[in-house]
């Protein structure tokens, strides 16, 4: 797939009724989007593979991520949306945040982005994505990441009846 996009990557799920899943991702990189696309549509039809265009949502309730020696669980993040333009922001509050010259945490929550959102929805809905430490008061309503999900299809359903 690197020869296609260095860009691309893939994922092998779990066998499920006889049949695995291959996701096709982009990596987050939006302009091989239309790569990831064109490879889907020119998937074989397998008995036993589910070919799924970019990486979806995932349930991620008791997800735990350890990058760098560093290590967070999904129920230690909350988030507050803000609107911005088509897009929404998001700032995720983490417990034990510290800003890191590699950036260890801001990785984590792109990653916890990608599972809670999927890809797709996390490239072309989220605008700015900001990370802070849990205790930041920012005036602003926090709600636990579980809820990210269906806090971000709520808004732009909102946006589209308006």
């Amino acid at each position: 797939m690197k020869k296609i996009d260095p860009n691309l990557t893939f994922e092998f799920g779990p066998k499920k009724n006889g049949k695995r899943d291959f996701v096709i991702s982009a990596g987050g990189i939006q302009s091989a989007f239309p790569v990831v696309i064109a490879l889907y549509n020119a998937a074989p039809k397998l008995d036993r593979w589910n070919f799924i265009k970019f990486r979806p949502r995932r349930e991620f309730a008791d997800t735990s991520l350890k990058l760098n020696g560093a290590e967070v669980a999904a129920k230690d993040i909350s988030f507050a949306l803000a609107p911005e333009g088509s897009k929404v922001g998001i700032t995720l509050y983490m417990k034990g945040y510290t800003a890191t010259p590699d950036q260890t945490y801001e990785q984590i929550a792109y990653l916890m982005l990608d599972t809670a959102l999927g890809e797709y929805d996390v490239e072309t809905k989220v605008g700015a994505i900001a990370v802070k430490d849990a205790t930041t008061d920012d005036q602003v309503k926090k709600s636990p990441l579980k809820d990210l999900p269906s806090a971000v299809d709520a808004y732009f359903q909102s946006a589209a009846s308006h």
